[in-house]
């Protein structure tokens, strides 16, 4: 028995270890989907930059759909993240590191608002195919903008709350 309690002492911290690592690198896996989501919503700005002073609905609409295309990807890249997040909060609670695992679910809970706020700048952009008039479909990429934005907000706040679940796993060790 003695023999049992003595491999238990032993191996404890190996597998306490091998629990934190593995929070880390869902962490780690998050923050590299929402840099990955940071980089298509760049370019998706960029685009909608390039129609701002255009005057030619065709060009505006053609710009719309780009800004789109690249929204779809930035929300697939921001559920990657929110998925990994939600993985780390869950392990951080099986082994009781109480701030990771909340810090964690806080980036799910703003990476979940930007989600919204990119499919509703995605809506916006679809409302672009159906506008007649210049000044509406310049509407519609303003509201878009503005959405683009919030979401951006939000990605700021979950990267702030991975950041700081990560340090917080030091002291988990």
């Amino acid at each position: 028995m003695k023999l049992f309690y003595l491999l238990f002492i032993c191996i404890s911290p190996t597998i306490i270890q091998a629990q934190v690592s593995e929070v880390k690198e869902k962490l780690e896996n998050s923050n590299k989907h929402l840099e990955e989501a940071f980089e298509e919503i760049k370019l998706a700005t960029s685009k909608m930059e390039d129609c701002e002073n255009s005057r030619a609905i065709d060009h505006i609409r053609s710009c719309a759909e780009d800004v789109r295309d690249f929204l779809r990807t930035a929300n697939g890249k921001i559920s990657f993240a929110k998925n990994e997040a939600y993985l780390a909060h869950k392990e951080a609670s099986d082994i009781n590191c109480s701030e990771t695992e909340e810090k964690a679910d806080k980036a799910k809970g703003y990476f979940k608002d930007a989600e919204s706020m990119i499919s509703s700048a995605m809506k916006e952009l679809g409302r672009v195919r159906y506008g007649a008039e210049v000044d509406v479909l310049k509407q519609y990429m303003l509201y878009a903008s503005n959405y683009i934005n919030q979401a951006l907000i939000r990605l700021n706040y979950a990267s702030n709350e991975l950041y700081h679940s990560i340090l917080a796993l030091e002291d988990c060790i």
